[in-house]
């Protein structure tokens, strides 16, 4: 009941929820697992709905071989993309997050570790991450706002920066990534050129 008391805290900026999970020394395992987990159940889920429109086409159309391999081979590749994503993710997800690590650093934080910022700023992500998935695109841009002001206040308690650095410091991680929004849309627009 503790994590999901937590979430529930963060996802509603209290402070003694970002205190608790920065200061709990099992908050990183837990985090870990429930990553983990979500992402599994994601991939599983969609890995079943995929295998089983596969298999439908194939019960449509048995005269053809070849939808038989293709089925097979889909199968294989989601069951190894259940085994081996949800750590790609988890990996990723902890060197995205030294970006804005690195300008609360920057910007005068002083926080005790890494694991700290990280484990705060990914504690809510594996409730956050399926309801965006399923809500859909709305959901998506609450969840990008409610990103940057849970990026404030992880700045102001784990980094233990004031008001105006922990603004400044999340304004320079708006830019980052409204320049890398802008630079992604631009390759794929020009790649699109070509096409």
């Amino acid at each position: 009941m503790g994590y999901w008391r937590d979430v529930f805290g963060i996802v509603t900026l209290n402070d003694e929820s970002y205190k608790r999970v920065a200061n709990d020394p099992r908050a990183f395992k837990r985090v870990f697992g429930y990553f983990l987990l979500s992402v599994f159940l994601l991939i599983g889920v969609i890995g079943l709905i995929v295998l089983f429109a596969a298999s439908f086409i194939v019960a449509l159309f048995p005269e053809s071989a070849q939808l038989l391999n293709a089925g097979a081979i889909i199968g294989t590749l989601f069951l190894v993309a259940l085994v081996v994503f949800p750590f790609i993710a988890f990996i990723a997800e902890y060197i995205v997050l030294l970006i804005p690590y690195g300008i609360g650093l920057l910007c005068g934080g002083k926080p005790k570790k890494y694991s700290d910022f990280f484990t705060v700023m990914l504690y809510p992500v594996p409730i956050m991450a399926p309801l965006v998935l399923i809500l859909g695109q709305w959901a998506s841009g609450l969840y990008s706002i409610w990103f940057f002001v849970m990026l404030f206040k992880t700045y102001r308690i784990v980094h233990k920066l004031d008001a105006h650095r922990s603004g400044w410091a999340v304004g320079i991680n708006a830019l980052l990534y409204v320049i890398f929004f802008v630079t992604w849309l631009l390759m794929v627009i020009s790649l699109l050129s070509f096409v």
